[in-house]
């Protein structure tokens, strides 16, 4: 059996449902260095964007797999809180 997911997300206060889809690999290779870029207002025009730059944080690859695994534990098991296996 395999799982596994990656999340993009962003934090942008003050803005929320921005359509990214398109500019993701321009972000990833460093093209895209400001949220106001005009690729990213093209796809969201009725929003406002800030011109700061965007920055990218990665989990270091042995912590995210640790954090997810776990996420998934605990979904897959309610009753189960970090911290208090029943075995283990």
């Amino acid at each position: 059996m395999t799982a596994g997911s990656i999340v993009l997300a962003y934090n942008l206060p003050a803005v929320s449902g921005l359509k990214l889809r398109k500019v993701y690999s321009e972000i990833f290779l460093g093209k895209i260095t400001k949220w106001n870029d005009s690729a990213i207002a093209a796809a969201n025009s009725s929003v406002k964007l800030p011109a700061i730059v965007l920055s990218q944080d990665f989990l270091p690859p042995a912590l995210e797999t640790v954090l997810k695994n776990l996420i998934e534990l605990m979904a897959a098991i309610p009753s189960v809180s970090c911290g208090r296996w029943p075995t283990g």
